[in-house]
């Protein structure tokens, strides 16, 4: 998750002062959807004697770079002279955190910012960086937007100046939202990934709404500085979703958002919290000491794995365990991994002649035992006893008292056994 922050205004809009408090405000805010790395892209179309683009960017927090030096003598005092301003908090999910992989992102006449993680660079054909923002900012420099687009899948939402024609252009799929409002009486529009964080900023600053968008996904919605509140949307056609639903492991936990799968029953859906059944066809010794790890199989995923299991549990090839769900993570569309905690033993409810029903066992025990009449609980050993009369149940004490030459054959459900 990132975050992407600005504004386009109108050069008849001169309160500098106001717009500076608004920017800043804005990058301080988005911090709360990435701190790894701050940047910001001042952009404007005929600027006299300034370059067209001038952008700033580091991997440190917001809060950080709001009192950088560049930031507060260098960047801030040209507000004024430029008409777009793109801000960008990146939380780091593909390439590591330095300077260079902080976004705004600028080749040639283009600069730009992306909000998302995309499944694959390979068929943008720039994949010099291992950053898959920088190569879409990269792509979008030097082809067709709506070709690019319609190639990437994943989730994005971007912001790009295009110096060429002046224009400030966004798109974004239904994986990462997109809002702005237009500030009445103000030829100023505010953009952000959160609607809540712009509401914040407009009344902190006593700002009136005269109009908020949800920006439609499927377009590319293009900005003129000169009237940025007259925008239009050109249509193109996003990827078509992969078939898949789960959790991706990010800083240390899972993430609980999911897509539907197609290819999966709607009742087959696996959510963390959830508990799986599975049958242990593998055990290994654990990364850490006195730790093993184990692997199951169960119909609703392709495999099951627990790891951080002691060593001292009790299990063997075949066993039924079950465990609550952390997360799940997939090899491709159809293969899935299900990792699983807290793992547990499985009852094995055994009447007389093998093992039956919870049900089952409940209703043949239910008279108690057939000497002495105690009463079975749910986890009681039982024994069978056989007679002309059948099989009848009998207690621990008095299986004991009876010794072990009476014909009975030991039955009984398998304590549980958890390990957290």
């Amino acid at each position: 998750m990132c975050g992407i922050v600005g504004y386009i205004r109108n050069k008849g809009y001169q309160y500098n002062t106001e717009v500076k408090a608004i920017l800043q405000q804005l990058l301080y805010v988005d911090a709360l959807r990435g701190f790894d790395s701050t940047g910001i892209a001042l952009a404007s179309p005929n600027v006299i004697n300034k370059e067209e683009m001038l952008s700033y960017k580091r991997a440190i927090p917001a809060q950080d770079f709001l009192n950088t030096s560049v930031f507060s003598r260098r960047i801030l005092p040209e507000v004024g002279n430029y008409d777009v301003c793109i801000g960008h908090n990146r939380w780091a999910t593909k390439g590591s955190v330095i300077d260079k992989n902080a976004h705004p992102f600028e080749f040639g006449d283009v600069v730009g910012v992306h909000n998302g993680t995309l499944d694959s660079i390979s068929v943008l054909g720039h994949s010099k960086s291992g950053v898959d923002s920088e190569n879409l900012i990269e792509a979008l420099s030097s082809e067709d937007a709506s070709k690019v687009l319609e190639s990437i899948g994943g989730a994005y939402s971007i912001v790009w100046w295009d110096k060429r024609d002046g224009i400030l252009r966004m798109a974004r799929n239904d994986d990462r939202p997109m809002y702005v409002v237009f500030i009445q009486k103000l030829d100023l529009v505010i953009f952000g990934s959160e609607d809540k964080m712009l509401e914040w900023v407009i009344e902190r600053n006593k700002l009136t709404v005269e109009e908020t968008y949800d920006l439609s996904s499927g377009y590319i919605h293009e900005f003129k500085p000169e009237d940025p509140k007259d925008f239009t949307s050109i249509k193109y056609n996003m990827m078509e979703k992969k078939p898949s639903y789960g959790y991706n492991w990010s800083r240390g936990k899972w993430s609980n958002s999911y897509t539907k799968s197609e290819k999966w029953d709607k009742d087959d859906v696996i959510l963390t919290g959830d508990s799986v059944k599975f049958d242990v066809i593998r055990v290994e010794e654990g990364k850490n000491k006195g730790k093993k790890s184990l692997y199951g199989a169960t119909e609703s995923a392709t495999t099951v794995v627990a790891h951080g299991v002691d060593k001292g549990f009790n299990v063997s090839l075949g066993d039924t365990l079950e465990g609550i769900v952390q997360g799940i993570q997939y090899v491709d569309d159809i293969e899935r991994q299900v990792f699983v905690r807290s793992v547990t033993k499985q009852k094995k409810y055994m009447g007389p002649s093998g093992e039956v029903t919870k049900k089952k066992w409940l209703d043949l025990t239910k008279d108690g035992c057939c000497i002495c009449s105690s009463s079975f609980f749910d986890g009681d050993v039982v024994h069978w006893l056989y007679s002309d009369l059948g099989s009848e149940p009998i207690c621990k004490d008095c299986h004991d008292r009876l010794g072990d030459d009476d014909g009975e054959e030991e039955n009984y459900p398998v304590p549980v056994q958890t390990v957290q």
